[in-house]
């Protein structure tokens, strides 16, 4: 297979895998409000919902780096696009709340798990030069795929909403018969003993380099066990403690409750329109897919580092300015126009540097022997905070208010910042040569 065919492919898997995380993840938004009074639901069950799919990420993220590691990236690929088609069809039956919830349990099982094989298979069988490209246009096929889930509410009536999960149905079918095309990712062949396996897939990728990227993994394998007790020790511990922190503070930036709840927060905020809504929604999906793109284009050249301290920074600064507004003005239309617009900046800014990176730097930064299982553990850490963050959101609204709610946000994005400055630079350095030693 030539090089540019084998390319065009891995592209095609990184964006409908990505599409299929964003739309799940975002097409419930526009109907989270109507589904009070519907399906038995009350209005304090919305949170609990919105935290159903991140406590199904929780639980997949437990399991998903060691089958990874034991079965292989591309099977559980095949189970992953299972799971999915199970949740949705679940969902598109479903006949009161439990049953929402169950499905949608079931299908934060998919998306946990899409979240930590895929970018943890592409960042392996992807050359180093575009290697953050592709993972970056992961994410952003994810927020493609929140977009695409606003703009079919244009044309489906919310009462309507099993033909909108129906939809997605198409996608899971279709990995599955990309990714029997694709080879199995060479640093996992190696760490099997299946070298000539793993020399044919880097040849795939870029035959002028292969034998030489081979001997660089089966260095950084040899004699590796990857066991959740490699985690402490010295080379180890402090890529993946940087990872946790970076993963848990990704999820206390209040970025899926501004994606998955947005038309709430929106109209307790004061924006009592429905169109005003709808578009607000749309428009966060927009800024979302647009600042992604932007940073599609950059990662290669400007490198990681300052695109997270850019993200980073203009997140602070916009957390701190709704802070200040939620304290200072009277409820009413005005909040509610101000809290739209820094939703969107808050949306862009994530966008742009820590929700495109945190999978770029999570894969890269994390030595091979210990990858699979430290993505593991970071991601089922980080998806617990999530899940007690989203789940709770409404009742911590209703305790202490948005004002302070934005107030701690904007502490924990400070401490993201913080991170920001001390990671180093991965920009065109093969997964080898990365690592933390002075």
């Amino acid at each position: 297979m030539k090089s540019g065919n084998y390319k065009a492919q891995i592209i095609t898997l990184t964006i409908i895998t990505g599409v299929i995380c964003g739309y799940i993840l975002g097409v419930i938004a526009m109907i989270m409000p109507n589904l009070v009074g519907h399906k038995y639901m009350l209005k304090e069950q919305i949170s609990l919902l919105a935290g159903a799919l991140l406590l199904g990420c929780f639980i997949s993220s437990i399991y998903t780096g060691s089958l990874c590691d034991a079965i292989g990236r591309k099977k559980v690929i095949f189970i992953t696009m299972l799971i999915y088609i199970i949740g949705i069809c679940y969902f598109i039956i479903a006949k009161n709340y439990y049953h929402l919830y169950a499905a949608r349990f079931i299908q934060g099982l998919a998306y946990g798990m899409c979240e930590i094989v895929m970018p943890l298979y592409l960042v392996e069988v992807s050359e180093t030069r575009w290697r953050g490209q592709i993972i970056t246009a992961f994410k952003m096929a994810n927020t493609g795929g929140a977009l695409v889930a606003s703009l079919v509410w244009l044309g489906i009536d919310t009462s309507y909403y099993p033909a909108a999960f129906a939809i997605a149905l198409i996608i899971p079918i279709w990995v599955w018969l990309l990714t029997r095309k694709l080879p199995e990712s060479p640093r996992w062949l190696v760490s099997k003993g299946k070298l000539e396996e793993a020399r044919l897939t880097l040849s795939r990728v870029n035959p002028a380099t292969a034998l030489n990227v081979l001997t660089e993994i089966k260095d950084a394998v040899s004699g590796a066990s990857g066991k959740i007790s490699d985690l402490w020790q010295r080379n180890n511990l402090l890529p993946f403690l940087i990872i946790l922190a970076a993963v848990s503070l990704n999820q206390l930036t209040g970025i899926n409750v501004f994606v998955q709840n947005s038309l709430q927060v929106l109209k307790e905020s004061g924006i009592s329109s429905d169109i005003v809504g709808v578009f607000g929604n749309i428009s966060i999906s927009l800024v979302n897919f647009a600042a992604m793109t932007a940073t599609l284009f950059l990662v290669e050249k400007i490198g990681r580092k300052k695109i997270l301290i850019i993200g980073t920074s203009g997140l602070l600064l916009t957390l701190i300015s709704l802070f200040s507004a939620h304290l200072i003005l009277p409820p009413g239309e005005t909040i509610g126009y101000i809290t739209l617009a820094g939703i969107i900046l808050v949306v862009g800014f994530f966008a742009f540097g820590p929700g495109a990176l945190i999978l770029v730097i999570s894969t890269e930064l994390l030595p091979n022997n210990v990858r699979g299982v430290a993505i593991s553990v970071a991601f089922t850490i980080g998806a617990l905070v999530g899940t007690v963050f989203v789940s709770w959101f409404g009742a911590l609204v209703a305790i202490i208010g948005y004002a302070k709610l934005f107030m701690f946000m904007a502490m924990f994005v400070f401490c993201y910042l913080l991170i920001s400055m001390y990671i180093p630079e991965t920009k065109g350095k093969s997964l080898e040569k990365i690592n933390w030693k002075k």
